[in-house]
């Protein structure tokens, strides 16, 4: 039996239930007058019609589409765990949620999210739940691209002797990609050399950015630590192959590996696939090469700092930060 079944019971008078899937932020700022677009519908449920049809006569005229859920007992289907809780659905698209909804797993979904929730911020923008519910509703898309930059991964490595290998050119092809895919807005997931690559597309288009999510990668001074003083110190103020020898070892099995090992409290956790694989890659022709060309490279970037700094700080995207020696 359903909570709202045991209070029409318990109370001895009809309840209908409406307005339990739908946040308070929402409720207050997206109703719209009827016959708008994307106006958002609640489900009424309840077993006294008269009493129903005052509810949904108040949702119309409040700035909500309303929809019929039939009796108290179907009221589950937009209970917690369901795809119509709080996904702020049209009209069109709430009967297709009602109909997904599944009992079994509902309470799953439900402590799942509770889980999540107790782990936000008090001042989580409410809006920010709204679009997860809509996601996992697939009510909105939501596309990942990681493309490998050239001399990366799967994708084609033109001979270093006649293709520079530089941020700004790996920028200038990832960015000619994202125009060619259609991505005019999006957000960005930077790790390492995904720092320089994203901060400079941003900074030649910050109207595209929405968020930020940063692991590892740099645009201040203070995150250099000591491992790069090979770089800063003799590589790049003087590129030789005495300069280059100390960095070699990076581009070895036993260097490749100590990447994802250091800082781990739990080694055997990590598959030795992502070395192999990796050390697989750097034994194609030319392969070190390009990485010691993108090593000396990585010098411009600090002058870039600046002005990538100046672009957050004006833009202020919402931004995750996560930064680890492991």
């Amino acid at each position: 039996m359903l909570e709202s079944e045991w209070t029409s019971r318990a109370l001895g008078r009809p309840v209908i239930k409406a307005f339990n899937n739908i946040v308070a932020d929402s409720l207050v700022h997206k109703g719209l007058p009827r016959g708008s677009a994307n106006r958002i519908a609640l489900p009424v449920a309840g077993d006294d019609s008269n009493a129903k049809q005052r509810v949904m006569a108040l949702i119309d005229q409040i700035g909500f589409d309303v929809l019929d859920a039939g009796p108290l007992s179907d009221s589950w289907r937009y209970q917690p765990g369901t795809p119509a809780y709080c996904s702020d659905p049209t009209a069109q698209q709430l009967p297709t949620l009602l109909k997904r909804a599944n009992r079994e797993k509902a309470p799953a979904n439900r402590d799942r999210a509770v889980k999540m929730m107790a782990k936000l911020p008090a001042d989580f923008p409410p809006q920010e739940l709204v679009r997860a519910a809509r996601i996992s509703a697939g009510l909105d898309s939501f596309h990942v691209i990681a493309p490998d930059y050239p001399g990366f991964g799967n994708s084609d490595m033109p001979d270093p002797a006649t293709y520079g290998y530089t941020f700004d050119k790996i920028s200038e092809v990832i960015e000619a990609f994202l125009k060619q895919k259609s991505f005019d807005r999006y957000g960005l997931y930077v790790q390492d050399y995904g720092g320089p690559v994203g901060f400079r597309i941003v900074g030649r288009h910050p109207e595209a950015l929405e968020w930020l999510i940063i692991q590892n990668t740099n645009a201040y001074e203070v995150g250099f630590t000591p491992a790069w003083d090979a770089l800063r110190g003799a590589m790049w103020k003087n590129r030789t192959p005495e300069t280059e020898k100390p960095l070699s070892g990076f581009l070895e099995l036993a260097g490749i590996k100590s990447f994802y090992l250091h800082g781990a409290q739990r080694e055997e956790l990590i598959s030795p696939d992502n070395w192999n694989s990796d050390f697989a890659f750097m034994e194609r022709p030319n392969a070190r090469r390009v990485q010691l060309d993108l090593f000396y490279d990585y010098r411009t970037n600090v002058a870039l700092y600046p002005k990538w700094q100046q672009c957050l700080r004006e833009r202020q995207p919402k931004t995750i930060i996560f930064l680890g020696t492991g």
